[in-house]
């Protein structure tokens, strides 16, 4: 992540340029993710998929997402956060445009779970443009109006999303949860290309693949669990993914710690694990994170599986 030594404030007419690019990319992003939610009772029917699928479908793309945000943002310091970002939404164009396509529930799993590895490739390069771009209060001020433009796009995706499915037009049911919105990040992919500055990657240091590798692990450890526990009817061997979860965890800092040590260049630098505030922020930022990534998507089967709501009436009744 850039810092405010390395980067200062560009001017005024690119800033305001880039803002604008990055809050369009970070709407579509969120929009997608909040329409998908509304397509669940069509999935069900036109692919026949279980209730079990229906929550892999609905907690994959968190599952990947997080796997991959680290090394992401590491990856942009590296390569570029310009390069990193077109590639990650383009990526999740071709994600949306194979989702749309599905001719059966597995394909749209897998689908959805490239979906979740390009969204944790794109969201880290979002979050650095903004670094890069402002300093100060104006950092402040983008990135809380950056973070309400999210909320936003998942309650205008849910709408939409609920409004289109219902109308079912031309036969696409639960696809349209995906179709309308694949022109509109094309557009704001090619406006990216052209607006967005070129970054210049980072010339020091080697990719941590061990500690991203042992990080991605730990991810997996306690998602899957929470993900897949329930329907599993927790048994012992999900109650040790889960438990193991954390002393994963201290080995991937003791290693980051080694690694500095040794004079490498660590994925996430354990020096801010000495922070008090770091550490307390982690811990909220992790809770809030997995309730509410994990609430709405299970109100809303609740709402339409359990209660038997059609996609419309579920939209309305879960936006704020």
């Amino acid at each position: 992540m850039p810092t405010d030594a390395q980067d200062s404030p560009a001017p005024v007419s690119l800033r305001n340029g880039v803002f604008i690019v990055v809050i369009a990319l970070q709407f579509v992003l969120v929009l997608v993710n909040g329409s998908t939610t509304m397509a669940l009772p069509g999935i069900r029917d036109g692919l026949g998929a279980t209730n079990s699928e229906l929550q892999w479908y609905a907690s994959l793309f968190a599952l990947t997402f997080s796997l991959v945000l680290v090394l992401s943002g590491r990856l942009g310091d590296l390569f570029g956060t310009r390069r990193l970002l077109l590639i990650g939404f383009g990526a999740l164009l071709a994600s949306w445009a194979l989702s749309a396509a599905s001719p059966n529930i597995y394909f749209l799993l897998v689908a959805r779970a490239l979906q979740g590895i390009a969204g944790g490739v794109t969201a880290p390069q979002l979050s650095a443009m903004i670094q890069r771009t402002f300093n100060g209060h104006t950092r402040t001020r983008a990135f809380s109006i950056f973070l309400m433009f999210a909320g936003a796009g998942f309650m205008v995706g849910q709408l939409s999303a609920g409004a289109l499915t219902n109308a079912d037009l031309f036969g696409a049911g639960w696809r349209w949860a995906y179709l309308p919105f694949i022109p509109i990040g094309l557009v704001a992919w090619l406006i990216a290309a052209k607006v967005l500055p070129t970054t210049q990657p980072g010339t020091a240091g080697r990719l941590d693949i061990t500690g991203a590798a042992v990080l991605a692990v730990v991810a997996f450890f306690l998602m899957f669990p929470l993900i897949q526990g329930r329907n599993a009817g927790w048994p012992v061997w999900i109650l040790l993914m889960l438990a193991c979860s954390l002393p994963l965890f201290f080995a991937f800092i003791r290693y980051e710690q080694r690694l500095v040590r040794n004079g490498g260049d660590p994925l996430v630098n354990p020096i801010l694990f000495a922070i008090r505030s770091f550490r307390i922020g982690n811990i909220i930022t992790l809770l809030v994170g997995l309730l509410s990534a994990a609430g709405p998507i299970y109100l809303i089967l609740t709402i339409q599986l359990g209660f038997d709501n059609d996609p419309l009436r579920a939209a309305i009744l879960t936006c704020p």
